[in-house]
């Protein structure tokens, strides 16, 4: 009886550490997949977000194809506006003693980036205003804060459950 059981045992714990070692390798695997699939998450988010301020503005169909590739360039746009701005970014934190001139240029890089997508949302607003109203023009605006709060809002809720699992 003692045989068996001690036998029971010696299965349950190879069975226990064949189910660890796969979930390891599985968890391994995700995370490389996630790794390369940065674009194509950044990629979904942006369509999401398209189609979310396409939405909330109450489109007719003859604005739809006009509005999202519109949109769709816009939202390139500004993400190319602070492409330096995150190259300096991840420059200084990756830095472990960033210099002044350093923490300048970024302080610099964030400063022009803003007066860029100042620039680039009035001629934008300018564009949309042909085949948009005004009304729509600032649903939009509202749409796009709305998201960006979501976002964050899920960012958060996202950041506190890794925070808890530690």
């Amino acid at each position: 009886m003692k045989n068996t059981l001690n036998f029971v045992s010696v299965r349950l714990r190879v069975l226990l550490l064949v189910i660890l070692s796969t979930v390891c390798v599985a968890g391994a695997n995700a995370q490389k997949k996630n790794n390369h699939r940065g674009g194509d998450i950044h990629k979904e988010i942006r369509d999401f977000r398209i189609k979310f301020v396409a939405q909330e503005i109450e489109l007719r169909d003859d604005q739809r194809k006009e509005f999202m590739e519109t949109y769709s360039h816009l939202i390139n746009d500004r993400r190319n506006a602070y492409a330096k701005v995150r190259e300096l970014e991840k420059k200084v934190k990756d830095k472990k003693n960033a210099s002044e001139a350093d923490y300048k240029d970024l302080s610099d890089a964030r400063s022009k980036a803003s007066s860029e997508i100042v620039n680039l949302n009035t001629r934008y607003d300018a564009i949309f205003s042909k085949f948009l109203s005004q009304k729509q023009i600032v649903k939009m605006k509202e749409a796009e804060e709305k998201f960006r709060t979501r976002m964050l809002e899920m960012r958060g809720k996202s950041h506190s459950k890794k925070g808890m699992k530690k």
